[in-house]
């Protein structure tokens, strides 16, 4: 756990850096795209393995590069963390249509 100390007190959690991971993906995917988003929603996903939201916006990104597999390894990820997702049929549809089956 990274704990950042400031006068000898501790003034971060392992929670909030879990939250600046994802907020720092989601602000590089805004302001340079998917692609370059890849490496922080990596590292979100290691930092906080049951947030379904990394796994998503991953899969999306290997659909954009063309590798198939891996975006049906990231969108089932993301479904499995979140069965009851309202948009679950169109991540199926986006499997299917990668090649892969739900």
């Amino acid at each position: 756990m990274i704990v950042q100390k400031y006068g000898g007190t501790s003034v971060g959690t392992a929670a909030r850096i879990r939250r600046v991971s994802r907020r720092i993906a989601r602000a590089v995917h805004d302001s340079q795209g998917e692609t370059a988003a890849v490496p922080w929603y990596e590292r979100a996903v290691k930092e906080d393995q049951e947030n379904p939201m990394p796994h998503y916006y991953l899969g999306y990104a290997f659909k954009e590069r063309g590798a198939k597999a891996r975006a049906v390894q990231e969108f089932k990820a993301y479904l499995a963390r979140r069965p009851d997702a309202e948009d679950q049929g169109d991540i199926l549809r986006e499997i299917e249509d990668l090649g892969g089956t739900p």
